[in-house]
């Protein structure tokens, strides 16, 4: 027996057809559509998180800019004969290091590029004596991986004493 289109259990199942498909579609578009919200915040948390870290950077800048002295002491790497700005360095030297340690908890929100471009400045700034000074007398008070990964670097075990 052959049904025929116009009998009603045909129609009937002709059109659940299409209702499941309709679904299908509508579900598949709605997945698609969280999805690219998802992705979107996750870029929008990504640029708020990181343009929060430029923003304390920009602050411990306009620090420096104020105060030549202590500019001039670690441009010269705490020379040992500019006693005057040793302690304002350090103190600046210990709020950067808590900015470094708040872009390492950020590393996987602010991405691999970013954090190396931190990472690099902190090996950089290893190599200043009264930096490393500050590392060493400070690391009770940070992250023990974040230290883990300081004292890791290369600059950090180059002339340690």
């Amino acid at each position: 027996m052959t049904a025929e289109w116009s009998d009603p259990l045909v129609i009937a199942t002709m059109f659940t057809g299409v209702m499941l498909l309709g679904s299908v579609i509508a579900l598949m578009g709605s997945l698609f559509a969280l999805k690219k919200q998802i992705r979107k915040e996750r870029e929008d948390v990504k640029n708020s998180t990181y343009e929060r870290i430029r923003s304390d950077f920009s602050n411990f800048s306009l620090f420096l800019a104020d105060r030549p002295g202590i500019v001039s002491y670690i441009e010269n790497n705490a020379d040992p004969n500019n006693k005057q700005f040793e302690n304002q360095a350090k103190s600046y030297f210990d709020g950067l290091l808590g900015l470094f340690e708040r872009t390492w908890y950020a590393r996987d929100t602010i991405g691999d590029q970013q954090w190396n471009n931190w990472k690099d400045w902190l090996d950089h700034l290893m190599n200043n004596p009264a930096f490393k000074e500050v590392v060493k007398k400070t690391e009770k008070f940070y992250d023990k991986d974040f230290i883990r990964m300081v004292k890791e670097l290369e600059s950090f075990k180059k002339n340690d004493s």
